[in-house]
């Protein structure tokens, strides 16, 4: 809801103007952005997003390799 200090000239409400961090990488974001994003700013929701469909190793399609950390983990 915008606030109106002169009659014609809306002005910001106060949780768009306060700044909070970014849950991922804590730079500076405003308060409305972060809680629009669940507290995360536009770049960390993009990077999220492609780091999400980044398929590593999948047995049942036959994709990929089983990664070192898990074969080191469980001996294969």
């Amino acid at each position: 809801m915008l606030q109106q200090d002169h009659p014609g000239r809306p002005t910001q409400t106060p949780s768009a103007i306060r700044m909070t961090k970014c849950l991922w990488c804590r730079a500076p974001v405003r308060l409305a952005t972060a809680a629009k994003h669940h507290g995360v700013c536009p770049l960390c929701i993009a990077e999220i997003a492609e780091l999400s469909w980044q398929v590593v190793y999948d047995r049942e399609r036959g994709i990929g390799s089983i990664p070192r950390n898990l074969r080191a983990a469980y001996g294969l």
